[in-house]
C-alpha cells in the first residue's frame, strides 16, 4: 500500500501514464481522498497479474457527505494479459515500472 498527498497521486499517474476524470475536476486532477489503486491478482493456475483503478468521490458526493465511491478502471499502457486491455502480468508490470523509474 502506498499512501500520499494529491501530488503523489499525480506523480504516480504520470509515471505509469494513467489517465482518469472525475466529474467536477479537470482530467487527471486528483480529487480529495482520491487514490490510484494497484491490485495484485492471482489466477487458478498461479499466474500473477496487476491492474489499476482510480477511486474517489465526486464533488457532489463530498458536499452531501455521501459514502458513494466512483471506481474508474485505469488500463496500464502496453499491457494486455489474457486478452484483457490494461491487465499486466506481474513481471511485465515490474519491468515496466523499473524502466520508467530508471528511464
Amino acid at each position: 500500500m502506498i499512501s500520499g498527498h494529491d501530488t503523489n497521486v499525480a506523480n504516480l499517474g504520470g509515471l505509469l501514464d494513467l489517465h482518469w476524470h472525475v466529474q467536477g475536476f479537470a482530467p487527471d486532477d486528483p480529487s480529495p481522498g482520491g487514490a490510484i489503486v494497484l491490485e495484485r491478482l492471482r489466477d487458478a493456475r498461479g499466474g500473477r497479474y496487476v491492474r489499476a483503478y482510480y477511486r474517489s468521490q465526486t464533488l457532489e458526493g463530498v458536499r452531501a457527505a455521501s459514502e458513494a465511491v466512483v471506481r474508474q478502471p485505469l488500463p496500464l499502457p502496453g499491457c494486455r494479459a489474457r486478452g484483457v486491455a490494461g491487465l499486466c502480468e506481474a513481471k511485465v508490470f515490474a519491468d515496466l515500472l523499473r524502466a520508467r523509474i530508471e528511464g
